[in-house]
């Protein structure tokens, strides 16, 4: 016995220094790059590891380092096709390394270059990152992945096959193929098989015998998932004799280490149809092969799966330490290989042969282990059922998809025609709209001068009117005063009284240009300034401090005429109120205005004094203040109404014409 491990052991230590002496043999003999020379020297180096994708060796640390320089000297000296190039020998290391995440993340980042989407290498990429979302559970990222996956394919044909011929027939039928591996993997076994089913009569069709090979056995592997083991045997057996006769020993792009590890791959589902009816001594070498194998061609999927099954049968014999054996190497492939169902399993297993060992109290500590992981991968599954209700589409759909996809690739075959015919009308679009503005050119310039003329021209005649405004307030202030100094000649009163009264109303006229010419909007007087102003300046004359006025305009401004004959009849209201109305007693004078509808002014003036004496509505009409008052009303067509009831009133009414706004 110890003879046989140590030539065993012997065997082994060859192997590996075959390996890598073969690996030394190939490479450049150094990890730093200095020249062109070199450069070259460990592109070929790249190129001769990556070749077959499929490395049937591990790679080396020298690998990466020589990569990760080779990095820098592209980022350094070359374009950036030669960077996405470095990315991509970069991308193998730590997908040959079965580093997930990284292989994902290194994945996703070249597929964010659009010259590496031009290069056939996108198309592997994309199969390895398929593969790694869905050894990660990743199943909402596959799923978004799928189309993409599909539209390359289209463009460069399949990650393995050197043949193109076809590649949009070839990609639409591998839509089938992802579809049912998605629904494989959500457990929906039926639909599985139907999706199978459909792309392996295309793969009969073509003769791509090792692909329908591949087709068969997993068409039984979803019939044994679904506890049919006679109709899984039909297609395990189908798949083997395919196989055999039309692929092994034929013309493959497969290498034959690869189709002898995937032909005991077939056998290894056969020996689990075995298990089933308990025929442990008969399914043991079928798992013993495909562990060799697996580790031979790094399929670590298959190689934790053989040590599981391994181990469950060494279970079933009831041999609880031999299966403890293979089930520790599950353990330690688990430590950089995640998968939950697994994990799951193999802690229940271990549970079981404890129990089965004796040992009840590390049987009860990892049913816990069991119990607790699957606790926390119930988040998880909810995550998965929503995208089993998200995969739910009909052939229909799909065949309809790609029915519209043809037709886009037509479109898109006539842009080409259309850009042209586009690019030609816009440049004869172009000279056209050049000579229209070379000929408007001159016109614009004629235009600017002439606005630039009647500007200059509107701001002299502006300047102009506001000089005009403050001569003639100017005047009217001579004018007054001219009439207080004649005033001063004769002792009569009467006299006295009319000059006064005229002083008032020329100060109310000269107060509006004098606004006019203080104000930058010379078209309009604002209301509440002027009325306030010229009712400050009556009252300082009556020397009356128990008055109060009140005055709101609601921000109103009026043109020049209208201002005018409101300040006149505010004049006299105000002067008869000031003399007549309070005599001794506290008054209030009220003055409102607002707009009651478009260019519609309501104007109403109020006091609380003693009131209009009780005298005859004719009579009272003959008064010189009544009549004035009318008169300046009739002016702007004012309807005046007025009230003795509880306080003097007076309400105007009048509507301001167009061609005065």
């Amino acid at each position: 016995m110890k003879k046989t491990i140590l030539i065993l052991f012997v065997f082994c230590l060859f192997t590996v220094f075959s390996q890598e002496k073969a690996q030394d043999s190939i490479s450049p003999g150094f990890t730093v790059i200095k020249n062109e020379k070199e450069f070259q020297s460990a592109t070929d180096y790249f190129e001769n590891y990556i070749k077959f994708k499929r490395s049937e060796h591990q790679f080396s640390s020298s690998y990466l380092k020589l990569a990760e320089n080779y990095l820098v000297w592209c980022k350094n000296n070359t374009s950036e096709n030669e960077i996405v190039r470095a990315k991509y020998y970069l991308f193998h290391y730590y997908n040959n390394q079965l580093q997930i995440e990284e292989t994902i993340r290194r994945a996703e980042e070249l597929l964010t270059y659009d010259a590496f989407l031009k290069m056939r290498e996108s198309v592997f990429v994309l199969y390895v990152l398929k593969l790694a979302y869905n050894n990660a559970e990743r199943y909402d990222e596959w799923l978004r992945l799928l189309p993409f996956y599909q539209a390359q394919t289209r463009i460069h044909g399949s990650a393995f096959s050197t043949d193109n011929t076809n590649a949009i027939d070839k990609a639409d039928n591998g839509f089938n193929h992802n579809y049912a591996h998605v629904y494989y993997d959500l457990k929906n076994f039926k639909q599985a098989q139907q999706y199978f089913k459909m792309h392996l009569k295309y793969l009969l069709n073509k003769e791509d015998f090792y692909g329908a090979s591949s087709c068969y056995n997993n068409i039984g592997l979803s019939f044994f998932n679904n506890q049919e083991l006679d109709s899984a045997l039909v297609y395990y057996n189908k798949s083997l004799v395919l196989l055999d006769r039309k692929v092994i020993g034929k013309n493959s792009n497969v290498s034959g280490m690869y189709l002898k590890h995937f032909r005991n791959s077939i056998r290894a589902n056969i020996a689990n149809i075995y298990v089933e009816y308990d025929k442990f001594d008969k399914a043991l070498p079928y798992h013993f092969d495909v562990l060799k194998t697996s580790k031979t061609t790094h399929e670590t999927h298959l190689e934790i799966k053989a040590h599981y099954d391994i181990a469950s049968i060494f279970y079933h014999k009831e041999q609880p330490k031999v299966a403890l054996k293979y089930l520790d190497s599950v353990f330690d492939i688990l430590k950089y290989y995640k998968s939950t169902s697994i994990t799951a399993n193999a802690l229940n297993l271990k549970a079981k042969l404890y129990l089965l060992n004796g040992s009840s109290k590390k049987a009860n500590a990892y049913f816990k282990k069991e119990k607790y992981f699957k606790d926390s991968v119930e988040l998880a599954m909810v995550s998965k059922k929503y995208l089993q209700t998200a995969v739910k589409l009909d052939t229909k759909d799909k065949v309809d998809q790609l029915k519209k996809s043809k037709v886009e690739i037509y479109k898109n075959q006539q842009i080409d025609f259309y850009q042209k015919l586009g690019i030609g009308f816009l440049l004869l679009l172009l000279v056209g709209l050049f000579f229209v503005y070379k000929r408007d050119r001159s016109k614009s310039k004629i235009i600017n001068n002439q606005k630039q003329m009647l500007t200059k021209s509107l701001s002299e005649k502006e300047v102009l009117l506001k000089e005009i405004h403050h001569r003639v307030k100017n005047n009217l202030q001579l004018i007054s005063g001219l009439l207080y100094l004649q005033s001063h000649k004769y002792n009569d009163k009467a006299i006295s009284t009319i000059v006064n009264k005229s002083q008032k109303h020329i100060n109310s006229i000269a107060l509006i240009h004098e606004m006019l010419y203080k104000n930058d909007n010379i078209g309009l007087i604002n209301m509440q300034n002027y009325i306030e102003e010229l009712t400050n300046k009556l009252s300082q004359v009556s020397h009356l401090d128990n008055v109060t006025l009140e005055i709101n305009t609601n921000a109103l401004s009026l043109p020049l005429n209208y201002a005018t004959t409101i300040g006149l009849i505010i004049n006299e209201l105000v002067t008869n109120s000031l003399k007549y109305a309070f005599k001794d007693n506290d008054g209030k004078i009220t003055i409102f205005m607002t707009e009651v509808n478009t260019q519609e002014i309501k104007f109403v003036y109020k006091d609380n004094g003693v009131g209009m004496p009780s005298i005859s509505e004719k009579e009272r009409s003959k008064t010189l203040g009544l009549r004035l008052i009318k008169m300046l009303a009739e002016e702007i067509n004012a309807q005046l109404k007025t009230e003795t009831i509880n306080e003097l009133t007076y309400t105007f009414k009048f509507k301001i014409k167009e061609e005065d706004v």
